[in-house]
């Protein structure tokens, strides 16, 4: 049995965000562990893009914020964050 990559998502609501959402959705060896926004955070992502309702899983539709998933380790993170942005909660 193949094992899916677990991915997180900083800035998920961001333009580049959603589209990274939707490329990845496409890949069955991505698993999505969750998804952070600071503007949107503590909501439901399908609030926000209701064209992923079905598309999610219903354990990372809601949105937190950095500092609520920092110990949570999936094998790769994306920063969808303007570049100073990324490089302030990267560092």
């Amino acid at each position: 049995m193949k094992t899916k990559i677990s991915v997180g998502i900083i800035g998920a609501t961001a333009f580049t965000g959603r589209e990274l959402i939707t490329l990845l959705n496409r890949h069955s060896g991505v698993k999505l562990c969750w998804l952070t926004s600071e503007s949107q955070k503590n909501e439901d992502y399908l609030t926000v893009y209701p064209q992923f309702n079905g598309v999610l899983d219903d354990n990372v539709t809601q949105l937190k914020g950095l500092s609520a998933v920092k110990n949570e380790k999936p094998d790769v993170v994306f920063s969808c964050l303007p570049h100073g942005v990324s490089a302030e909660f990267l560092s």
